[in-house]
């Protein structure tokens, strides 16, 4: 899947992935993830902010015992928000950095799907859809 450009970069710093659990029992567990991120901020940060959260959502959802399939995602990209400014604040050449994502989980018959924008300017995190 192709996502644009946009008017600001010569590169794209989007993100369309899908992860399907190989294991069965992981996958009755958790299910199938399903993303869309963008990654925000500096030049050198955007893509690593994109990249970073699709791997610790990923990473978080399949290793979590919430029952509530929408809080796996949810407190997931919390954590992976709260780890991309802190990772910011610490590495100045990089400067600041942020992500919008759009996260749905499948499993079985259930669906939940989630999103978040993380302005890192202003460190507030704007939950679109719950």
């Amino acid at each position: 899947m192709l996502t644009d450009v946009g008017r600001q970069r010569r590169h794209n710093e989007d993100f369309v992935i899908s992860f399907t659990p190989f294991d069965f029992e992981v996958l009755q567990t958790s299910g199938c993830l399903y993303f869309v991120v963008d990654g925000i901020g500096g030049e050198a940060a955007d893509e690593v902010a994109s990249e970073y959260t699709i791997r610790k959502v990923q990473y978080s959802c399949h290793r979590s015992s919430a029952e509530d399939l929408g809080d796996r995602p949810a407190r997931a990209i919390r954590d992976a928000i709260e780890d991309i400014y802190r990772y910011g604040l610490e590495n100045t050449d990089i400067g600041w950095m942020g992500t919008t994502v759009v996260v749905a989980v499948v499993r079985g018959d259930e669906f939940d799907i989630r999103s978040i924008l993380h302005d890192p300017v202003r460190h507030s995190v704007d939950v679109l859809i719950q």
